[in-house]
């Protein structure tokens, strides 16, 4: 509750900056495939495809970066990483599985799409995008600034990286998806319950890898050098650049 306040009260300039950002980038993506003749979407693919950019942003693959200001009072008031990524999951899965709703039931009315296949398919890319999120979030954290102090501090490069690392990542995200939800095609043919049982497999197992992937990053976050990055990168670029520190990159030592 806490953090859907935040969210949406306190400084919810900056999410709904990003979001819009991420959404235009999308956007765009999706113009050129569909117009260079590379991909064609329909309405339910579009919808997947701009949720999972908004869930693969930085506001979820930097989650401990992103506001490191709070997360560093969390951390030094005693709070556990692994609290924190899994409430910061939640409220966005709460947001975007909320947001998501209202357009299934739109697409459903005009009878474009099977409700239960497309609440399946959001879901489980809500689920799969935040484990994956969080293990991206400890093992590459990048400090949080403007674009014009990333070109003096030297920090643009990193920047541009993890764009090109989540895009990456993406595609490896994507064929986990595909791999659930042809399984759940599978498996709504043998199963007895049909598209339910199919639904109820296929959701525990997103919200399995969730789960072990958040398990593997909390993990990661306990190696000293893991920390270290984490520490040096919490710092506000303000701070660090008063300081001297230098952006390394995670294999930088």
């Amino acid at each position: 509750g806490a953090e859907l306040r935040h969210v949406l009260r306190a400084k919810p300039r900056a999410i709904l900056v990003r979001t819009a950002i991420t959404l235009g980038i999308a956007l765009a993506l999706v113009g050129f495939y569909h117009f260079s003749g590379l991909v064609r979407y329909d309405a339910g693919r579009l919808t997947l495809y701009l949720f999972a950019a908004i869930v693969g942003s930085v506001i979820c693959t930097n989650a401990l970066c992103f506001e490191a200001e709070r997360v560093r009072r969390a951390l030094a008031d005693g709070e556990r990483i692994w609290r924190i990524l899994v409430v910061k999951n939640i409220t966005i899965a709460v947001l975007v599985i909320g947001a998501g709703l209202p357009v299934i039931g739109a697409l459903t009315a005009i009878g474009d799409g099977n409700p239960v296949a497309m609440i399946d398919q959001l879901v489980t890319m809500v689920f799969i995008w935040l484990g994956v999120a969080n293990v991206l979030s400890v093992l590459y954290p990048l400090r949080h600034e403007p674009v014009s102090a990333r070109l003096h501090d030297g920090t643009w490069k990193p920047f541009l990286f993890s764009f090109a690392l989540s895009y990456g990542v993406g595609l490896t995200v994507n064929v986990m998806i595909y791999w659930r939800l042809w399984s759940r095609q599978y498996a709504a043919r043998e199963l007895a319950g049909g598209d339910w049982a199919a639904f109820g497999l296929v959701l525990a197992s997103a919200l399995s890898s969730w789960v072990l992937l958040t398990v593997f990053a909390v993990a990661c976050s306990r190696d000293p050098r893991v920390r270290a990055l984490l520490s040096r990168e919490m710092i506000p670029y303000d701070k660090a650049a008063r300081q001297g520190v230098q952006q390394r990159s995670p294999g930088g030592g």
